[in-house]
């Protein structure tokens, strides 16, 4: 553990989240550890664009912890278009433990 306990519990907290889904699931502890010391709590307001692929190469991964985001494929029709979808925290696969 760190120095500092808010942190501690801010890692702890996002240890037992990502336990429980895959691939974390399957992840050794250390590395794991090594992944949740490294994670950065983001909130975004509603219609917020996240990524768009004229960005280019996405260098982040986002985890949805709650609410959800719409995905839009290139070049496809916005808003109302068929062939976006919304994705959240029940899209994941949960760890059968």
């Amino acid at each position: 553990m760190g120095n500092n306990p808010a942190t501690d519990i801010l890692i702890d907290d996002c240890l037992r989240f990502l336990r429980d889904f895959a691939p974390f699931d399957r992840m050794l502890s250390e590395d794991l550890r090594f992944l949740a010391d490294r994670v950065k709590l983001a909130h975004y307001p509603k219609a917020t664009r996240i990524l768009a692929s004229e960005s280019g190469i996405a260098h982040n991964l986002y985890i949805i912890q709650s609410g959800k985001v719409r995905v839009v494929p290139a070049g496809s029709a916005e808003p109302g278009d068929n062939v976006s979808q919304h994705l959240g925290r029940d899209n994941c696969s949960r760890s059968k433990r």
